[in-house]
């Protein structure tokens, strides 16, 4: 009776996964086809969300130094400063690790 009860509860599930495995393992399309997968944005419009939420951004903060009375910063100004920051903090590095 015990048994009985073990191959069912034991056997069952992985009799289950025995077949899907052979059964993907023969399935002729990719992961994807197999269950029917498709991105759900391409490329470009990813790319178009990116942009869009610079600007975005770029607008909010501008608008909150403007409240303050500073100048406003442009794109190309905060690109500037970010390789600055990262080529100085690679410098850092280098010079850390040289120690």
């Amino acid at each position: 009776m015990e048994v009985a009860f073990l191959s069912v509860v034991l056997g069952g599930p992985l009799l289950m996964c025995l077949i899907a495995l052979v059964g993907s393992h023969f399935h002729e399309g990719g992961d994807a086809s197999l269950i029917d997968w498709k991105p759900t944005r391409s490329a470009e419009a990813e790319a178009r969300m990116k942009n869009s939420e610079v600007e975005q951004m770029l607008a909010a903060i501008n608008r909150y130094r403007r409240a303050r009375g500073v100048n406003e910063r442009s794109l190309e100004r905060s690109l500037e400063e970010i390789t600055a920051a990262r080529a100085e903090g690679v410098a850092s590095a280098g010079a850390r690790s040289d120690d």
